[in-house]
């Protein structure tokens, strides 16, 4: 079951069931949830946050008055506790091949652990069957003051290149991240080793960096 809105008052309206359909992706308000997250083995947790984010998508798609408060506060509890038990260091073997079974939410790795060429940290996430690592740069601000979101990412590839967005640091500088992905729904593990990772972040890097400088040459 589901719950969702009635009408168009919603302050005043409470929720109500509406049927929604019931299988082991989702996890409705009115099914169980556990009381202690903090007992779960990573993998439950895993599984757990996957059923939560599928509710939600489908809450999104079918209440009246959007998702119901209980499973936006799940989402949320669950979101913490996973990253709170995978974080730590990715695997700092550079030849081994990094998949969903040995990658996990939040886990990254800095310049202490291993030379990331000219990335500050990696950070991976998992989503279901995807696995992407994050490779975190910095370029001046003025460097992308003139920058397009709608631009075309000059990797040209789907697997990897620069997200279009960053953090603006206090030190007039602002952070973009590469990423690559390790692993898709689509393909399953594509064999890619933590030293071609890191390879392609850092050619990615590269890369995205001539290229903001050519626009600015012009």
């Amino acid at each position: 079951m589901l719950y969702s809105r009635k009408g168009t008052g919603m302050d005043d309206q409470p929720f109500a069931f509406v049927e929604a359909p019931r299988d082991m992706t989702t996890l409705s308000p009115d099914q169980e949830f556990p009381a202690d997250l903090a007992g779960l083995s990573l993998v439950e947790l895993q599984v757990l946050h996957s059923r939560i984010c599928h509710q939600l998508d489908h809450e999104y798609l079918i209440a009246l008055g959007g998702p119901h408060p209980l499973t936006l506060d799940r989402r949320s509890r669950d979101g913490k506790a996973v990253f709170a038990v995978s974080s730590g260091a990715l695997p700092a073997d550079l030849d081994a091949v990094l998949t969903v079974d040995n990658v996990s939410v939040g886990q990254r790795l800095t310049g202490n652990d291993i030379d990331l060429g000219g990335l500050s940290q990696v950070v991976a996430t998992v989503i279901d069957d995807e696995a992407v690592l994050y490779g975190e740069f910095q370029v001046e601000a003025t460097v992308i003051e003139d920058w397009d979101p709608e631009d075309v990412n000059p990797s040209g590839s789907a697997l990897s290149g620069v997200v279009e967005d960053w953090r603006a640091d206090t030190n007039g500088e602002v952070t973009l991240s590469a990423y690559v992905y390790v692993q898709t729904a689509e393909h399953g593990p594509l064999g890619v080793t933590l030293r071609q990772a890191l390879e392609a972040l850092n050619t990615a890097r590269a890369q995205y960096l001539d290229w903001l400088r050519s626009r600015r040459a012009r």
